[in-house]
């Protein structure tokens, strides 16, 4: 079972317990102690539970459906960021930092990032457990928002999307 950090959690439970009666609506009995419970930071949670809180998440705020995923991304990116994973944005578009923040948050697929030539990196993310829509749009505003914080303003595209039946997901970045 795929795992997702409860660094990462945080946020989406946050947000739904500052909505607590709308969500308690929206989500399935089985995740209803999310509600309740205490995230713990260092603890590892279900993946597929950390993408059903984000799907409830998408229905409760208001906007369009990419620009609520393009604000989780941001939100996510500024949370960590500005917390305990501070230094990773130290060196935007690295492999590294990319690597790091991708395995320290979840333990299902594999992130990298290529230098294609100056000003242009490709993002690759493989065997993800819970590739969707949702992810998707978070990832890519997350690594924008993440080099935007260490100084460098990307800019953005997807390459390929395992839900369109690519091998992987990819994301290339200019700048």
């Amino acid at each position: 079972m795929a795992r997702a950090k409860g660094t990462v959690m945080i946020g989406s439970v946050k947000y739904l317990r500052s909505n607590k009666e709308e969500a308690a609506k929206i989500l399935p009995d089985d995740l209803q102690h999310y509600l309740t419970e205490r995230i713990s930071p260092s603890a590892w949670y279900p993946e597929e539970d950390s993408v059903e809180l984000i799907r409830a998440i998408v229905q409760l705020m208001p906007g369009h459906f990419d620009e609520v995923l393009e604000k989780l991304g941001i939100a996510t990116a500024k949370l960590l960021g500005e917390g305990v994973y501070s230094h990773l944005v130290s060196e935007p578009g690295s492999d590294s930092s990319a690597y790091a923040l991708w395995t320290s948050m979840h333990d299902s697929g594999k992130m990298s990032v290529t230098k294609e030539e100056d000003h242009v990196v490709i993002y690759r993310l493989v065997e993800y457990s819970h590739p969707c829509r949702e992810m998707c749009g978070i990832v890519g505003s997350f690594f924008q928002e993440t080099n935007r914080m260490g100084g460098r303003k990307i800019t953005l595209s997807e390459v390929d999307c395992v839900l369109s039946g690519a091998a992987e997901c990819s994301w290339r970045g200019t700048w």
